[in-house]
């Protein structure tokens, strides 16, 4: 569209130029025979309209020439543009792929954590059912320690009490063992005694029985 504007104004301004030099001829035709002045006016203006167009014609071909390379900007930048946008649909789907991937990755996650933090609360409460319930046991523990503890105490005392009885009781059997063999000691002391009485006794009447009465007609027997 610039290229064609900058053409149809340098037609419009050639147009212009052509009518300018035909006035000027008109104006110095008006008479038979042009005047030198009239002559002069004329080369002067002719050669200031070639000079304007030579000028233009310049301006013109430069005024192409940065349209050209202002289109050859702007199709670079075009290009480029489209090139940029390519690269940011590139990133941008990338960037839209990540983000589903941090999603899907957050989301499986946080299904995982979920799920660690169920076992761990079925695992407390598992792991407090049995402290709980050890609590319970070691109470009952205690419970059945007293009281074994207090069945110990007085199975010692009893124990303590029959070993004192036995003591006792092995002290009579002592003493009296003791007493049992004083009196078998003296049990065999009188056998003996009665043994030499008796010895003693059978020599007298053997000794007697020598000398018998011969008016009473009987001799002692021993007894």
């Amino acid at each position: 569209m610039e290229e064609r504007t900058v053409t149809c104004d340098g037609d419009s301004q050639q147009q212009e130029d052509k009518q300018k030099i035909s006035l000027t001829y008109n104006n110095g035709s008006d008479g038979n025979h042009p005047s030198a002045v009239e002559c002069l006016r004329l080369k002067n203006n002719l050669m200031e309209i070639l000079e304007e167009l030579k000028m233009r014609r310049i301006n013109d071909k430069e005024n192409e020439e940065r349209i050209k390379k202002a289109d050859q900007e702007k199709y670079d930048l075009s290009r480029k543009c489209e090139a940029e946008t390519q690269k940011l649909n590139e990133a941008k789907e990338q960037f839209q792929k990540q983000i589903q991937d941090a999603e899907r990755k957050y989301t499986e996650r946080l299904s995982q954590t979920e799920e660690q933090l169920k076992q761990q609360k079925v695992f407390k409460d598992c792991t407090e059912k049995e402290i709980n319930g050890l609590k319970d046991e070691i109470r009952n523990l205690e419970v059945v320690k007293y009281t074994l503890e207090k069945d110990l105490k007085e199975q010692e005392r009893k124990l303590q009490l029959h070993v004192q009885s036995s003591e006792q009781h092995l002290n009579q059997l002592t003493e009296t063992e003791q007493r049992f063999k004083a009196l078998q000691l003296q049990c065999k002391q009188l056998s003996e005694a009665q043994a030499q009485l008796e010895d003693s006794d059978t020599k007298v009447l053997t000794g007697l029985g020598k000398y018998e009465e011969p008016t009473y007609g009987y001799a002692f027997e021993p007894i």
